[in-house]
């Protein structure tokens, strides 16, 4: 599923297996991908982010900075016809001016998540340099 973000296109890919389901989105956010303002998150990202999900009816339950540029979080969504919640842990990544959102979490209302499971999925995304051309 595709749709459009601020500056491009956010492509998002899932998957459900069992009682999890696994997903991740990426879009691109403008600039120089080498600049380092597009390899760390702002420093209030925390902040900022558990206001927009409070906004978009998701509370927080905790969230942690992991490195300059990883932050994970633990959400609690409302799911609006069983009035109970479904809970899911977030990885955001901001890696030259893209932002990879991955997100594992139980289909089950009230359900815990497999932290290890979800650990897993998050340490599996790994990113592959790219060959510099040398000029003659």
């Amino acid at each position: 599923m595709n749709g459009q973000g601020p500056v491009t296109t956010i492509r998002s890919f899932g998957v459900i297996d069992g009682q999890l389901r696994f997903s991740i989105n990426f879009q691109d956010i403008g600039g120089d991908p080498d600049a380092p303002d597009s390899n760390t998150w702002e420093p209030a990202l925390e902040q900022l982010t558990a206001n927009a999900d409070r906004e978009d009816g998701r509370r927080t339950i905790q969230v942690h900075r992991i490195a300059k540029n990883i932050v994970d979080a633990e959400i609690l969504q409302a799911v609006p016809d069983t009035r109970n919640n479904i809970r899911y842990l977030r990885r955001s990544i901001l890696r030259r001016a893209r932002v990879y959102s991955l997100l594992c979490g139980s289909v089950v209302d009230d359900r815990e998540v497999d932290r290890k499971l979800c650990q897993k999925f998050f340490n599996s995304l790994r990113f592959v340099s790219r060959a510099r051309t040398r000029r003659r």
